[in-house]
């Protein structure tokens, strides 16, 4: 009602540092040369930090608020664990008092908010979850999706499972079977993990890649499954993970199999020369 306009971000990957909770604000009702970045500090529970989530904007005037689902963190974990399964909503109003704005915990559970890299959108008075990877699988929902009236949005209302008017197609599962993966609660190696001495080492080498090449082979020792790149506090597969599945196309760091399925990177038979005992030194 007051015309004010404005943009949040919330969670995502900060450098060095991982998946965030931070909220940014944007104010834009006034000219452009004037517009500038405020981090927002929202007292009592806040949700866990994230990335690959999604968010909505829900309501309008008084009744605005945001609405998060899912994502990942690296910290906690790799694979399903790393999966941040629940959503949260963000009441001020929105266009209203920063200082008046709290998070409070959606009673949303199970396979709806259990996934990353899915898409949510607010189509009139609903909600609308589809997609995403459920940390082992691409969720494939064909024509189905998750919704919930946004009416019952403060009634504590769980989240139903609906579809289109036309029944979906379930294909019989041929995926080549490999070799058993596992998906424990495993914690990504951190640089803070390297002894002291490899550490120092890795921080004074002049040679390109030297501290997360230290990283992963000291992961590898140890036979973990992923380590977090300290440049971009994503996750990594180590190559001991990958090795107990075919190249998968996307070009992994560590691929033991020659990036042999990414066109662009097909280098015939040859084993990728990232991960010899030499290129690990420095």
């Amino acid at each position: 009602s007051s015309g004010r306009e404005r943009m949040i971000v919330y969670g995502g990957t900060v450098d060095k540092t991982g998946s965030c909770g931070e909220i940014w604000l944007l104010d834009c009702h006034s000219d452009i040369d004037e517009w500038c970045w405020q981090q927002v500090d929202i007292p009592g529970e806040n949700p866990r930090g994230r990335t690959a989530h999604t968010a909505a904007v829900i309501g309008t005037g008084v009744e605005t608020s945001m609405v998060i689902v899912g994502g990942t963190n690296a910290l906690e974990g790799c694979g399903k664990s790393g999966i941040v399964s629940d959503a949260w909503i963000l009441q001020g109003p929105l266009e209203g008092n920063v200082n008046q704005w709290r998070w409070s915990q959606l009673p949303w559970f199970g396979p709806a908010v259990a996934r990353c890299r899915h898409a949510m959108c607010v189509n009139e008075m609903r909600l609308v979850i589809w997609g995403g990877f459920d940390g082992k699988n691409v969720i494939n929902e064909d024509l189905w999706f998750w919704s919930i009236n946004l009416d019952e949005l403060f009634q504590g209302s769980e989240l139903s499972f609906e579809s289109s008017n036309k029944v979906p197609s379930r294909k019989t599962d041929t995926t080549k079977k490999y070799l058993q993966e596992r998906w424990t609660a495993e914690i990504p190696v951190q640089e803070s993990d390297l002894p002291l001495e490899v550490l120092a080492k890795a921080r004074k080498s002049q040679f390109p890649g030297a501290l997360y090449k230290a990283i992963h082979r000291y992961a590898v020792s140890q036979g973990r499954d992923a380590y977090i790149d300290p440049g971009s506090g994503y996750s990594v597969f180590t190559s001991s993970y990958l090795k107990r599945r075919s190249c998968c196309g996307n070009g992994c760091r560590h691929c033991p199999h020659g990036h042999i399925n990414v066109p662009s990177k097909r280098s015939s038979n040859k084993i990728c020369d990232t991960f010899t005992d030499d290129d690990l030194e420095w």
